[in-house]
C-alpha cells in the first residue's frame, strides 16, 4: 500500500507535461550551434562529438532525478550541456527557471553570447520568446528564465523557481549577506518539492569547496567507463595511466624540466590499459567513448528512482584534446604551484588537496644552503625586496631569483626609518658569487597597512599616508605599494587599484597605483615552494647564517579547515618575515606587471643583441633597466 505522500507525489508528477523525447534527442534535432558555441556554427548539436554527455543530459530528464552535480574538466562541453538542458526545458517542460552565475558581468556575457544566440538560432525556441526579454529576466511561452548573480542575495531570492542551473561554483563567494549562496539558491525550489530540477556544474577548486561538497552529498557518484579496444575490460580514463613515450621516445625522465622533453612527450604520449597493459592511441579514443557508459564504481548501473546523482569527467575524455595535449599541460605546469593546481582542478576535475599547511621552525633547517649571506648566486637574474611596515620599524627580506623562479634568501633584518628603506632599495649593492660584479634591487614592495607612528615632534602620523608619500617621492617604477586582500578561489592573485586621495581626504594629483595581493594564495605558494625537493625548480633556499628569528616568523601560521573552508591562522604573534616573503613572491608573479616572464623575455632578447652590438655601448644604452641581471652583464651590475 502506498503512503499518502507517495500518492501525492505521483499525482503531482502526472500533472506535469510529459515528453517522449530525451534531452540529447531534443538537442540533436533542434539545438542550432552558434559561433559562440562551436566552430561548427549553423549546424545542429552533434552528440557524436561529445558522446559522454548523452547520459548526463538524459538522466537530467529522468522524472525521478531531482539534482545532478557535474565535476567537469576543461573542453568537455559543460556549457553546452547546460544550454541543452535550458533549451529542452523551455521547449518541453516550460516553467520558472533560474540560471545562477558567479558575477553580474558573467550574467551579461552569458546572456549575450549563449542564451540569446541559442534562442535566435533555434526554430524550436525562437517562437517561444515573448516581448519581456531582458538580460536578467527572459519570459517565454509558459515560463520565465531568471539570471542571478551569486554575489547578490536579492537576485538569488527574486522568485520561486522549479528548475535551477548553477555554473562555475568554484568562482562563487563562500558567503554573502544572506548566508551560503548555494543553499540560498536551492531554497528557491521549495515550492516544487516533487518536480524540481537542480543542475550544478563546475570544475572543482579545493577539497571541501561547494561543488565538491554537493557532489559527495549525492546519493550516488557515477563515472564514465569505456571499454579497452584490446581486452574489452571497462575503466575510466585517468591521468595515472597516461604514458609520455614509447621505445622510440628520445628523452628520459632526467630531462623532464626541458621544454624539448615536453614537446617530445606531446608527440609520443599514449594511454596504457590498466588491465592488459596494451597501448591505446588517440585514434582509438572516439570508438571507446561512443561505447562508454555512466556506471558506479562497482560497474553497476545507476539505480532507478535515484534522486541525486554526482558525475565526474576529466579532460582525458575530450575529443578536442589528444593524450599528448594533456601530457604537455602537466609537464609545463608541474614546476609551478598555481599552474599545477589549475591542471589538477581544470583538466583532471579533481579538487586540489590542501593539507594542514605550515612548517615547524626546526623543519625549515632543510632549506638552509651553503650560500654566504648578502651574496647573490651566480645563476640569479634579479633581486627583489619585501618590506613590512610596523609602528616603530620596518622588517625586510631580500631574495635572489633565477629565470625559472628558484629563490634564495640573501639578506633580512629590520631598519628604523624611511631613509634606511630608501638605501636598501636604491643604494645597496650585493656581490655576485664568483664574480667581481654586484647587483642592485630590481623591484621592491612595501606594505601600506594602517599603523600610526610618533614623529620627531611627538605627534602621531599615519604610516599609510607616510608610505604613500614615500612611494610618490622615490618610487621611480622600482618600489610599489601593496596591501593584503582577502583570499578567494577566483585565480586573481594581484590586482592593481588607482588611488586618487589619501586616507585623510587630501587629493593625490596624478593618482597612485596600489597593488592588492591575495595573501592566502601567496602563503599557499610559499609553503608549497619550501616543500619542494632540493634541485626542483621554484624551491626556496635560505643563506647559511639564517637565524631562529627567521624560522619562528615563518612558522607562525597554520592553514586549517574551519567553517567549511581553509583559512590561515596565527599560532605565534610575530609573522612579519613571512609577510615579506609574500611580498617578494608577488613581485615575481606574472600578474604583477609580467613578473619573471618580463625578465626572461628581456634577457633572451638582450643576449641576442649582445652578439651584434658592442657590449660597452649596450651597457650605456640599456642602463635604465636597473636591477636585472643576465649573461649579457648590463649596466645595473657594477664591477667592484
Amino acid at each position: 500500500m502506498k503512503l499518502q505522500s507517495e500518492i501525492l507525489k505521483d499525482e503531482i508528477s502526472a500533472l506535469k507535461p510529459s515528453s517522449e523525447i530525451t534531452v540529447s534527442e531534443w538537442a540533436s534535432r533542434y539545438r542550432m550551434m552558434t559561433p559562440f558555441d562551436s566552430p561548427a556554427a549553423n549546424t545542429l548539436f552533434d552528440i557524436n562529438r561529445v558522446p559522454y554527455l548523452k547520459g548526463i543530459m538524459d538522466k537530467f530528464g529522468d522524472k525521478n532525478v531531482r539534482m545532478m552535480v557535474f565535476l567537469a574538466g576543461t573542453q568537455i562541453g559543460k556549457s553546452n550541456v547546460m544550454m541543452n538542458m535550458i533549451g529542452y526545458c523551455m521547449s518541453e517542460r516550460p516553467g520558472p527557471m533560474m540560471l545562477a552565475l558567479p558575477t553580474k558581468e558573467s550574467i551579461e556575457r552569458y546572456s549575450a553570447t549563449r542564451i540569446d544566440p541559442m534562442v535566435a538560432a533555434s526554430p524550436a525556441l525562437n517562437p517561444l520568446q515573448l516581448k519581456k526579454w531582458k538580460i536578467n529576466e527572459k519570459h517565454y511561452s509558459g515560463g520565465v528564465l531568471y539570471l542571478a548573480s551569486a554575489q547578490s542575495s536579492s537576485s538569488l531570492s527574486s522568485s520561486s523557481v522549479e528548475m535551477v542551473f548553477a555554473d562555475e561554483l568554484k568562482d562563487w563567494p563562500s558567503g554573502i549577506k544572506a548566508g551560503d549562496p548555494v543553499k540560498y539558491l536551492l531554497d528557491r525550489t521549495k515550492t516544487f518539492p516533487y518536480t524540481k530540477k537542480i543542475f550544478m556544474a563546475s570544475s572543482p577548486s579545493v577539497e571541501g569547496d561547494q561543488i565538491d561538497k554537493y557532489h559527495k552529498s549525492c546519493e550516488v557518484q557515477a563515472e564514465y567507463y569505456v571499454p579497452c579496444p584490446h581486452c574489452g575490460e571497462r575503466f575510466t580514463l585517468e591521468f595515472a595511466q597516461l604514458k609520455f613515450g614509447d621505445e622510440n621516445f628520445p628523452f628520459d625522465l632526467t630531462d623532464k624540466d626541458d621544454p624539448e622533453y615536453w614537446n617530445a612527450a606531446k608527440k609520443h604520449a599514449y594511454y596504457q590499459c590498466e588491465m592488459c597493459g596494451e597501448k591505446i592511441t588517440d585514434y582509438m579514443k572516439p570508438g571507446m567513448l561512443r561505447k562508454g557508459e555512466w556506471l558506479l564504481k562497482d560497474l553497476s548501473p545507476i539505480p532507478e528512482k535515484t534522486e541525486s546523482i554526482g558525475v565526474r569527467l576529466n579532460s582525458l575524455n575530450s575529443l578536442d584534446l589528444k593524450f599528448g595535449d594533456v601530457a604537455f599541460e602537466f609537464l609545463e605546469s608541474r614546476g609551478d604551484r598555481e599552474k599545477l593546481k589549475n591542471f589538477t582542478c581544470g583538466w583532471l576535475a579533481e579538487p586540489w588537496m590542501e593539507d594542514s599547511m605550515g612548517i615547524d621552525a626546526d623543519d625549515l633547517q632543510k632549506n638552509v644552503c651553503d650560500l654566504e649571506p648578502v651574496v647573490v648566486p651566480e645563476s640569479a637574474v634579479c633581486l627583489t625586496a619585501g618590506i613590512d611596515v610596523q609602528k616603530t620599524h620596518f622588517y625586510y627580506s631580500i631574495w635572489a631569483w633565477d629565470a625559472m623562479g628558484t629563490g634564495w634568501l640573501i639578506h633580512y633584518g629590520t631598519v628604523a626609518s624611511y631613509d634606511e628603506v630608501r638605501s636598501i632599495v636604491f643604494e645597496n649593492e650585493y656581490p655576485i658569487q664568483g664574480s667581481t660584479e654586484t647587483m642592485g634591487i630590481w623591484r621592491a614592495a612595501i606594505d601600506t597597512g594602517g599603523q600610526y607612528r610618533e614623529g620627531e615632534d611627538g605627534e602621531l602620523f599615519s604610516q599609510t599616508e607616510a608610505t604613500y608619500n614615500f612611494i610618490r617621492q622615490y618610487g621611480r617604477g622600482k618600489i610599489f605599494g601593496i596591501k593584503g586582500a582577502g583570499g578567494s578561489n577566483s585565480g586573481m592573485r594581484v590586482k592593481m587599484s588607482m588611488l586618487d586621495k589619501l586616507p585623510s581626504g587630501r587629493a593625490l594629483p596624478g593618482g597612485l597605483a596600489l597593488y592588492l595581493l591575495n595573501v592566502d594564495e601567496f602563503k599557499d605558494t610559499l609553503f608549497w615552494r619550501l616543500d619542494q625537493d632540493d634541485g626542483e625548480p621554484q624551491r626556496l633556499y635560505f643563506h647559511k647564517d639564517t637565524g631562529q628569528d627567521w624560522f619562528k616568523h615563518l612558522s607562525a601560521e597554520r592553514k586549517v579547515f574551519d567553517k567549511n573552508k581553509w583559512v590561515w591562522k596565527k599560532v605565534r604573534k610575530r609573522n612579519d618575515y613571512m609577510d615579506t616573503c609574500v611580498y617578494n613572491l608577488a613581485l615575481i608573479d606574472a600578474q604583477f606587471g609580467g613578473g619573471l616572464k618580463m625578465i626572461r623575455g628581456k634577457a633572451e632578447r638582450r643576449n641576442v643583441e649582445a652578439q651584434m652590438v658592442d657590449l660597452n655601448k649596450q651597457i650605456k644604452e640599456q642602463s635604465y633597466l636597473s636591477g636585472v641581471h643576465h649573461r649579457a652583464r648590463d649596466g645595473w651590475i657594477r664591477r667592484r
